[in-house]
């Protein structure tokens, strides 16, 4: 027993007793930045290490008369005599590929000419003038290998959907892993960081980079990096953007005299009545009595703000001693609503704290919160939107007293909605945590330990208060009816989940001359615990008390669950003369998801670089190449966000859901025991014990280079073949089977494409400019997913790519009865129908001389981008300085339906484009067809190729000029810079999508509008 104290003793004394010989010292640039993952080591032994995230290095065992070597691919190699120094400090200078050279990837850094996995990166500076409000927003065309839709402009909601490298799944989770710090988290973290926070953005494309993640790998990853302390005096930085919004695109529609007189063309190719009389239509047209005859623009009435004002305010500080550095940073970011109901703040705080506690020993501590408020109306702005869509300029929004006017019979006046009809106020609170600890062992150079534990938690309430508006009808006299009124209603929903991650890394790095071994051994858990419950309360006697306690009738829901994860992670790097490169990595992860014989798996990757610029002869024969690296690699990766249905393997029993309330006549399911009601159960899906995650088998070939110290080009091939897709065999069982079909593995989907990049930079004394590119082409195919024997060749989706659109084909209008007459029956209507000049004319897909429902084909690939790209370039000239960034997708499709683009839908209005190029008798040539208000021209079974649009487009993301104040001004106010800037997002938008934003996603139009903006903005360090 005293042995085994006295080696613990001896081990426990030797983490915090310096080794003799020992050099140390810190690895800087021309500029004074710290350079981490420098090779540092002894000429002709095999002492070495790289720097430390901080830039430091410790050698031990150091002759004194021995030459000290730092090298770093991007910089010039430095050897030093140490002629008995204890402490030497290193000045890299900058070498040909420039000193952007380190990046986050897979829990830890890297540097990037040592990369041979897939990664990009977007510049802090970037994501910085960006200025918006939703960090997803920001990345969007500034690297390739980004397919990204943003779907709303909505205030707090209008963040981008983002695909890495498209997508490859019809049934998983398509959202990439998010990792903030080395800690998995949520989509919302990202997006609803303060740009002041980041230090850089990393995405990781390939099975290389991001097959360490696993289970949450298949979809990509995003590694953020928030800002951390450095050594000196306190700097502060504040920053101040205020920014005018107003909507890219707009419906239009008629107004109320066109639509009247559309109305009555209508009635008259249909063979009925006029709508309206010649009076009526006279009074719609001069507009002396808009009471009785409105004309209304009811996005006008809407959107009644001009311009929505959104202003973002930063305060950070940071700096540090030799024992303890520090970053804070405080954000503000307020962003109205184009009307008066809906506003979205945030409000943003974070300190980072690096401590050393011995020479060996460092800890750190990082929180953050985020606190969101959303206040917007009863009815949330999808039913705004949805039915202000709807609205008829006939229908009247308001009097010219003041009163809100009833609406027509189905419709909804939203003006009255959203000025008297109630509210909902939100609350998301988000509190993230991370604590490390790090020894390094001294005996062992390059070997470390670190432990970490991460706490989140997030905490969302909200408060309904539902009202009907006083409303009023209008009689012929000029008299006004008041409208009764329901009781108003109460909603209270609260959520709470909270997330416990706990890692322990060994790391070991290590120089031995021209080898450079690194590897990682890691253990991961992660637990998430969620609560969700709600009330409902109806039947309140009076509007004065807005409490759970003055209704009459009140609901209680509430559920609870829990999510587990395990994982071992392995990682080995080496490097042979920085210039033969190899990684490996293997990851076991277990869920808890999935029955206990299919809840482990293994992922794994290897990936091969080789820097072929670093050869003799390539040097001697191609000095203009700079750099030149060639990489490839193969890895499986998977998905275990495949469903929402919890413990797939389980034969499941339902409760019924009552269809009215308690004492209604319908409550279907329920039972009568004793006089009171009883919930009743149902069978739910059958179990499958074999279900498990989607496995992703992915390839990638690329090469890095950069020509004449100024141009850097970037290419990357990938395929992808994502199998064991969670789907069930609901295409091929009939209908008739008695049971709710299991999940199964069964799909499979291909996915390849490539991607491209070109940079230039050059320096003419004091004018400095660039310009970049970026291209990426990916495209889906469907392999299997059990469609049914029979199914049309024409409406199969093994072979079509994921979300097609299916439907009938116009090939365009029929302009005369002779056409008719010579062309296939169409039959869309059924056998009866009779087609008129004047009908969409469909193709005869299958050639039987007959239109009907056989005829339905492939349309288009769906609205997400097969091609997307970005253009981005600018100048600094002495203290001033521009950008800007155009950014467009190509070889996508946008379907529309209903009131959108259809006229008269579900008694809408009429869209303007469709009333001007609608085939009447004085205009046969036209692009739309008849007023007959029939399935044949507006197909309600499957949508017609005639409103499914080419969604290509191009915009001006972004644009900036700023001006930075000179040294002479800032020296009398004390500061250390001070930037003016005016710039703009979305300011310019090319498209020939009809009505609406090019990337939105709902096709019926019913969302808050995409928006542009111009901005103002200061900068001030001090």
């Amino acid at each position: 027993m005293k042995k085994i104290l006295t080696i613990l003793l001896f081990l426990f004394v030797g983490l915090f007793v310096q080794a003799q010989n020992k050099l140390t010292g810190t690895v800087t640039d021309d500029a004074g930045n710290l350079i981490p993952g420098a090779n540092v080591f002894i000429k002709g032994t095999t002492i070495g290490t790289i720097t430390n995230p901080d830039g430091t290095y410790i050698l031990e065992g150091v002759m004194s008369e021995a030459t000290l070597v730092v090298s770093f691919i991007g910089y010039k190699t430095q050897e030093i005599e140490i002629d008995g120094q204890a402490e030497i400090n290193v000045i890299l200078s900058g070498d040909a590929i420039g000193l952007d050279e380190v990046v986050a990837v897979g829990y830890g850094v890297q540097k990037k000419a040592n990369l041979t996995g897939a990664v990009g990166s977007v510049k802090t500076d970037d994501i910085k003038k960006s200025q918006v409000a939703n960090i997803s927003n920001a990345i969007v065309g500034r690297m390739s290998g980004i397919v990204a839709k943003q779907a709303t402009g909505e205030p707090g909601a209008d963040g981008s959907d983002i695909y890495i490298r498209g997508v490859a799944t019809y049934q998983g989770n398509t959202t990439p892993g998010i990792i903030i710090d080395g800690i998995e988290r949520t989509m919302q973290d990202f997006s609803q960081l303060d740009p002041g926070e980041i230090e850089s953005v990393n995405v990781l494309k390939d099975a290389a980079a991001a097959a360490i993640f696993g289970m949450r790998g298949a979809n990509g990853v995003i590694v953020i990096k928030t800002r951390r302390g450095e050594t000196g005096k306190p700097q502060f930085s504040y920053s101040f953007n205020y920014g005018l919004q107003s909507p890219t695109v707009l419906p239009e529609f008629t107004n109320s005299y066109e639509y009247a007189m559309l109305a009555n063309e209508r009635n008259a190719f249909m063979g009925v009545d006029p709508a309206y009389s010649g009076d009526e239509l006279n009074q719609f047209k001069n507009g002396t009595n808009r009471d009785m005859y409105p004309d209304t623009d009811w996005y006008d009435v809407i959107l009644e703000n001009d311009h929505a004002i959104q202003q973002q305010h930063n305060l950070s500080v940071k700096g540090g001693t030799d024992k303890v550095n520090y970053f804070t940073s405080l954000g503000y970011l307020d962003q109205g609503g184009f009307y008066d109901a809906l506003n979205f703040e945030r409000f943003n705080i974070r300190t980072n704290i690096d401590i050393k506690l011995g020479t060996y020993t460092s800890f750190a501590a990082d929180i953050s919160a985020r606190m969101e408020k959303t206040d917007e109306a009863a009815t949330p702005s999808t039913g705004v939107f949805a039915e202000t869509l709807r609205n008829p300029s006939i229908m009247a929004a308001t009097y010219k007293n003041g009163y809100i006017a009833a609406p027509l019979g189905g419709h909804q006046n939203t003006y009255g909605a959203i000025k008297e009809g109630g509210y909902t106020d939100s609350e998301n609170n988000t509190i993230l945590t991370r604590l490390e600890l790090k020894q390094e062992i001294p005996w062992v150079n390059g070997l470390a330990i670190k432990g970490i534990v991460s706490f989140d938690k997030n905490y969302y309430k909200s408060k309904q208060w539902n009202r009907d508006p006083q409303e009023y009808s209008l009689n012929a006299d000029g008299t006004y009816i008041k409208m009764p009124r329901s009781k108003p209603s109460l909603n209270l929903a609260q959520n709470e989940n909270e997330f416990l991650e706990v890692q322990a890394h060994i790391t070991y790095d290590r120089t031995f001359g021209d080898h450079q071994v690194s590897g990682m051994a890691m253990f991961l858990e992660k637990q998430t615990n969620t609560s969700v419950s709600s009330i409902a309360a109806w039947d309140f006697a009076s509007e004065a008390l807005e409490q759970i306690d003055a209704a009459a009738e009140k609901n209680a829901t509430g559920s609870s669950d829990k999510f587990g994860r395990q994982s071992y992670i392995g990682r080995v790097n080496y490097s042979y003369k920085q210039k033969y490169l190899f990684e490996a990595n293997i990851r076991r992860d277990g869920t808890e998801n999935f029955a206990p014989d299919y809840r482990w798996g293994t992922f794994s990757s290897f990936s091969l670089g080789w820097i072929v610029s670093e050869e003799d002869f390539f040097k001697d024969n191609l000095g203009f190449v700079d750099y030149l690296k060639l990489r490839g690699s193969y890895g499986t990766l998977g998905n275990d966000q495949i469903n929402s249905d919890r413990f797939p393997y389980y034969n499941k029993f339902n409760l019924y859901a009552a269809e009215n309330w308690l004492g209604g006549n319908n409550n279907y399911g329920d039972y009568v025991f004793g006089g009171s009601y009883v919930k009743g159960f149902a069978p739910g899906a059958i179990g499958n014990e074999a279900v498990s995650w989607e496995t992703s088998t992915k390839t990638n070939i690329g090469l890095d280079a950069r020509l004449f110290e100024k141009i850097d080009i970037n290419f990357d091939y990938f395929t992808e073949t994502r199998s064991d897709i969670l789907t069930q065999r609901s295409a091929s069982v009939p209908l008739h089977f008695g049971a709710s079909l299991p999940l199964e593995n069964i799909g499979e989907v291909e996915n390849k494409g490539f991607e491209a990049s070109v940079g230039f930079n050059h320096k003419i004394n004091d004018f400095h400019f660039f310009l970049n590119a970026n291209l990426t082409v990916v495209k889906n195919e469907i392999i299997s997913m059990d469609e049914a024997e029979g199914i049309s060749k024409y409406l199969k989706r093994e072979g079509r790519p994921i979300d097609a659109y299916y439907g009938y084909k116009a090939v365009g209008i029929f302009k005369n009865q002779a056409e008719i007459d010579g062309y296939a029956k169409q039959e869309l209507e059924g056998a009866g129908y009779v087609t008129q000049p004047g009908d969409v004319k469909y193709e005869d897909i299958n050639d039987d001389g007959v239109v009907n429902s056989d005829d339905r084909t492939f349309l288009g690939e769906g609205n997400v981008p097969n091609v997307i790209y970005g253009i981005s370039g600018g100048f600094e000239y002495k203290n001033f300085d521009f950008s800007f960034l155009l950014q467009g997708a190509a070889d996508v499709q946008y379907q529309l339906q209903s009131q959108i683009v259809w006229p008269f839908f579900n008694g809408g209005g009429v869209p303007q484009f469709w009333a001007d190029d609608h085939w009447s008798t004085n205009n046969t040539d036209a692009k739309y067809s008849n007023l007959n208000i029939n399935n044949h021209n507006f197909p309600q079974d499957a949508t017609s190729s005639l409103y499914v649009y080419d969604a290509s487009y191009i915009r001006l993301k972004n644009i900036e000029l700023g001006y930075n104040l000179p040294k002479s001004v800032l020296s009398g106010l004390k500061l250390s810079g001070v930037r003016l800037y005016v710039g703009g997002q979305n300011l310019l938008t090319f498209s020939d999508v009809p009505q609406l934003d090019p990337e939105a996603i709902n096709n019926l139009g019913q969302t808050y509008p995409n928006v542009k903006s111009v901005n103002f903005g200061v900068k001030v360090d001090f």
